[in-house]
């Protein structure tokens, strides 16, 4: 709700709208996300509002932000640990086209992302991503100027893909979101989320 319009009603309004609409069509839970600043977490007005509408935080997640350029020197470092740690077990593969041969062990991988994040109460299903709805989201990034790097480490013994993390680039800002970084609970501890 815009600042000027506030506390007229319209956010509670709206919100109870959604609700009804969720609950006719057979949901028993929404999930809601309000970004505010850590220092403000007790009483922030987002946070302020959710609760008033009968929300509860349940879980919390932080935004980190890195400002670029990263000094050369110091991703040369943190490049070098890595690879001492990996370098004659895994290969490390960065693509703005994901290769057709890797797809389904990615999106395998990819499909654990949600249901093993430390959530508290919130349980998740486990997502259904195959190759064909990965190359339609990556074709939909392509159609709305936005590119996708895709960085994944293969485990060279089994020839699947254990490690991912991907940056979005959308256009006409100069922000980089990273979408997420994951690595296999088999294969961590050496350095593939680096």
């Amino acid at each position: 709700v815009l600042p000027r319009f506030r506390r007229r009603g319209y956010g509670a309004r709206a919100l109870m709208t959604v609700i009804e609409y969720a609950a006719a069509r057979g949901r028993r839970r929404i999930l809601g996300e309000a970004y505010y600043p850590p220092a403000e977490a007790a009483d922030h007005e987002y946070r302020v509002f959710l609760e008033h509408n009968g929300f509860r935080l349940v879980s919390t997640d932080f935004v980190r932000a890195l400002t670029l350029p990263v000094p050369r020197v110091l991703l040369d470092g943190i490049a070098a640990q890595a690879l001492s740690a990996y370098f004659d077990e895994y290969r490390v593969l960065t693509f703005d086209e994901v290769p057709a041969q890797v797809l389904p062990s990615l999106v395998q991988l990819m499909n654990r992302y949600r249901t093993e994040a430390p959530t508290r109460e919130i349980d998740w299903l486990p997502e259904t991503l195959d190759p064909q709805r990965y190359v339609e989201f990556r074709q939909a990034d392509a159609d709305t100027g936005r590119d996708r790097l895709t960085t994944i480490a293969v485990d060279m013994a089994t020839d699947q893909v254990v490690a991912c993390t991907e940056l979005l680039l959308r256009p006409g800002i100069t922000q980089v979101a990273q979408l997420a970084t994951y690595v296999h609970p088999h294969h961590r501890g050496n350095r593939l989320g680096q």
